[in-house]
């Protein structure tokens, strides 16, 4: 056996010790003047700093690396003239995201710098060749590399990608429920932004059992800070949402209403899908009951198959449609929609005179009226008002000295004295009624409460009317 294949044997042993991503492809034995030994080295180059590439093509896209790993080296030995670069070696670079001109550049600087190795140097040439190249700078001398096709672009980013994941695989994390330590590859990150990670058996027993136990609310990350008092995580996502002012509009009160801690779509790889069906009914239930409890007029139950309908925008439109069964209905008497001109018959429950007041009030902010609006529909917001407003007018009418109007004290109708007796009938209720004093009359004798010498209208049955004074 001659010294250049015994230097070369022994060196290619430490290699694949070294490099376990080094392939060396079977060769015959004993070795000959035209035995080769042919062989892939997958390296990854690492630059001292990192290095910024920009996309010219798309509004100067950035992105930073500083490892750009699957670089093939693909060799054949020549191992009786081993370790003479010159005689020794054939080999090609291979690579995805370097261009020809980059590839060029390795294989020159490789020349250059061991094309000296000649037959008096027993130096192990492939361990240097190696270093060179998992350390080599020329590709980026100034750590900056302009691209100028998206597609180019994209080949960074997914090597960013690839190297992120590895890392992380690569890393030891203590998972924070079983408290072991494990390797990244065992362990999956929260979609909290914190960097929190739990490992993938603990993750799928924990969610699990709070989606079977309909624990929504707890379906969060364990180790962000929680605030028990108000709901709150990182006291930034509130619970509470009757104080309207901090959504500002409508659509993103919904939008953090039905928006969860963790997506959906986190679970999709890592739960069964029954139960990721079952996590999006809880969840958009319990959304709908605290916007039902909260603003009544902003949702409702389809009468047809008792899914919940959430209104759009329109909150004063009482056409509503349900998404699940496609039935159109009307908002306030739950039959099929009847039109927009066929009114339907349906009692509404009054507004308590300090919200119409609040609403009439001309200091209160228009994002409190919006409020009031989406609580209680804008359109019966304003048709309350403006009756109220009415009734306000008229009481004042009626609490006038000489006013020739009283309401009735059975039914409240408001009734105006033309002429005659001060024995009123109403014409709503048809009770009996003194206009005087407002005592309701005996049905049978009405005239008894002015007969009476004990009645405070004694003898004041035509009082008022002309010519009796």
């Amino acid at each position: 056996m001659v010294d250049g294949f015994d230097i070369l044997s022994s060196e290619l042993e430490l290699l694949q010790y070294m490099y376990p991503e080094l392939k060396i492809y079977e060769y015959e034995e004993p070795v000959l003047k035209n035995t080769t030994i042919n062989g892939i080295f997958n390296f990854s180059i690492t630059t001292e700093k990192e290095v910024l590439i920009v996309n010219t093509k798309s509004n100067n896209q950035k992105i930073k690396i500083n490892k750009f790993p699957n670089n093939i080296f693909e060799f054949k030995l020549f191992p009786l003239e081993y370790p003479v670069f010159e005689k020794c070696l054939e080999f090609e670079i291979k690579s995805n995201w370097m261009v020809e001109e980059q590839k060029l550049k390795i294989s020159k600087s490789l020349t250059k710098q061991f094309q000296s190795f000649m037959d008096n140097d027993d130096g192990p040439l492939l361990t240097l060749i190696f270093d060179h190249l998992l350390n080599t700078n020329i590709l980026f001398p100034s750590y900056e590399y302009v691209v100028s096709t998206d597609k180019q672009f994209n080949l960074f980013v997914e090597i960013s990608q690839t190297v992120e994941k590895s890392d992380f695989e690569n890393k030891n994390f203590d998972c924070s429920i079983c408290l072991e330590n494990k390797k990244g590859e065992e362990m999956i990150e929260l979609p909290c932004n914190q960097q929190h990670f739990l490992c993938q058996r603990c993750l799928k027993d924990y969610y699990a059992t709070l989606i079977k136990e309909g624990r929504i609310a707890m379906i969060r990350c364990p180790e962000c800070k929680y605030d028990f008092a108000n709901n709150n995580i990182n006291n930034n996502l509130d619970d509470d949402i009757s104080d309207f002012s901090k959504y500002g509009s409508y659509s993103r009160l919904i939008k953090q209403l039905f928006t969860p801690i963790i997506p959906f779509e986190f679970f999709h790889k890592i739960l069964d899908q029954e139960l990721v069906s079952r996590y999006k009914k809880l969840f958009k239930e319990q959304a709908f009951n605290r916007l039902s409890k909260e603003y009544p007029y902003t949702c409702i139950h389809c009468p047809r198959c008792n899914e919940w309908c959430l209104k759009e925008e329109q909150l004063d439109d009482q056409l509503v449609r349900c998404n699940n069964c496609d039935f159109y209905f009307c908002f306030e008497c739950l039959h099929s929609w009847h039109g927009s001109t066929n009114a339907c018959l349906k009692k509404i429950a009054p507004i308590k005179e300090a919200i119409l007041e609040e609403y009439l009030d001309p200091f209160t902010s228009p994002m409190r009226k919006y409020e009031l609006e989406l609580k209680f529909g804008k359109k019966l917001l304003q048709m309350e008002s403006s009756g109220y407003q009415a009734e306000k007018l008229l009481d004042l009418e009626i609490e006038k000295q000489d006013s020739d109007m009283k309401r009735c004290p059975k039914c409240s109708t408001p009734i105006q004295k033309i002429d005659g007796c001060n024995k009123m009938k109403c014409a709503v209720c048809a009770k009996l009624f003194c206009f005087l004093c407002g005592d309701l009359l005996d049905t049978d004798d009405p005239y008894s409460h002015y007969r009476e010498p004990k009645s405070e209208c004694y003898s004041r049955l035509f009082e008022g009317m002309p010519g009796t004074e």
